[in-house]
């Protein structure tokens, strides 16, 4: 609950009817500290009524968090609740299926259905410009009809996104500027929607692709096409250091020690790797703290894991359950997943020949993942990169 109170602010009592928990603990904490370090505590249960939360940074910046077992308990947002009050807000109609899950957009809910044409209402809620474009990319990919798009905020309404629902026919309405909540779960109208459901409608009735709306959407695809060659350029970044052995160090370290840089990279952070990989926590630390009294190799991967610390915030998507990178055509390659990745090296099904490349399809599942933010961390570990390997 501290980081949806985190994430809503002065909004936090009003949106607690909609958060629901399945008695799941968690095992990270967020620090309230005053300073905060920055960084999430690992949660200990000495007791069922005496855990704690405590600081791994190395060494220890703050002090140890003192909770009670309904401060660990897991919220999840609950979106078929949060669709019915906002459909009950803009009295939309019921959706054929308020539990449909559209193939190729996960995180966009159906809210209601509009008008005589019973136009469909979708909801997306994704942090950055990157995953929202992609989960509109996937929602029309399935949907050709026109519909109503809903998003918590304008901020993802760029030009590539209006020119997307401008050939859609589609209409965008941000519920900050429209609706506010009572406190009791429920949403009232602060700024009426006829209008936008007006210009609508009134799409509806016109023939297709006006002039302007294919000359914007022309622009603004190659808007779009210059970010995928960045993206592209990255990978090749990666490709050019690999071919000329900048990655070869990992070859040269113990596999318990690759499986364990490999997973900290994929999943952000110790505990999480510590989790996957069914380690003890503290086995696990201790194992990555000596790397520092050891070779420059094993040095060198240090490096590597503090710089994935302080990038944890900045590359936040979960990268288990992503495209890995891509072949020089940049199509998705083999294995298609980072967990398919990850569970060769639990297994032990990878020699250290592959350890490099592994290195370089982890990299380059983060830029996929965070184009938006990737320029502000690249220049780091491309630093670390380039300036440790012995040439």
């Amino acid at each position: 609950m501290a980081v949806w109170q985190a994430v809503f602010g002065a909004d936090f009592t009003n949106t607690q009817p909609f958060l629901w928990s399945n008695g799941e603990l968690a095992d990270e904490y967020p620090c309230t500290n005053h300073p905060p370090c920055g960084c999430d505590h690992e949660v200990i249960a000495h007791a069922p009524d005496r855990i704690v939360a405590a600081c791994r940074c190395d060494p220890p910046e703050c002090k140890t968090i003192p909770l009670q077992p309904k401060d660990v308990l897991i919220y999840a947002l609950d979106s078929r609740k949060f669709c019915r009050a906002i459909r009950a807000a803009f009295e939309f109609d019921t959706p054929p299926d308020e539990r449909a899950i559209l193939h190729g957009a996960p995180y966009t809910w159906s809210v209601g259905m509009y008008g005589a044409l019973h136009s469909p209402v979708y909801l997306i809620i994704r942090q950055s410009e990157h995953e929202f474009l992609k989960e509109i990319e996937g929602l029309i990919t399935g949907q050709t009809d026109p519909f109503i798009l809903l998003a918590p905020t304008q901020r993802h309404l760029t030009p590539t996104v209006q020119a997307i629902l401008q050939r859609q026919k589609a209409v965008f309405i941000p519920l900050s500027r429209t609706l506010s909540l009572d406190g009791l779960g429920q949403f009232k109208m602060i700024s009426p929607i006829q209008p936008i459901l007006d210009h609508f409608a009134h799409g509806l009735a016109e023939g297709k692709g006006l002039v302007k709306t294919v000359e914007k959407f022309g622009r603004d695809i190659e808007a779009v096409a210059k970010g995928n060659y960045e993206l592209r350029k990255e990978n090749e970044e990666l490709r050019r250091l690999h071919a000329e052995g900048y990655f070869k160090f990992a070859q040269r370290v113990d596999a318990e020690d690759f499986q364990a840089l490999a997973t900290i990279m994929a999943l952000k952070t110790r505990k999480a790797a510590a989790d996957f990989l069914e380690i003890p926590f503290r086995t696990f630390y201790d194992r990555v703290e000596k790397w520092t009294t050891r070779g420059h190799s094993y040095q060198l991967m240090f490096r590597w894991v503090e710089w994935r610390k302080n990038t944890a915030r900045q590359i936040n998507v979960p990268i288990v359950d992503s495209l890995l990178s891509g072949e020089p055509n940049d199509r998705p390659e083999n294995p298609k997943t980072i967990r398919d990745v990850l569970t060769k090296i639990k297994e032990r099904d990878v020699d250290n020949k592959e350890y490099p490349d592994i290195l370089r399809q982890i990299l380059g599942a983060m830029i996929e993942q965070n184009a938006g933010n990737w320029p502000s961390v690249r220049a780091e570990i491309i630093g670390i990169i380039t300036a440790e390997i012995p040439q």
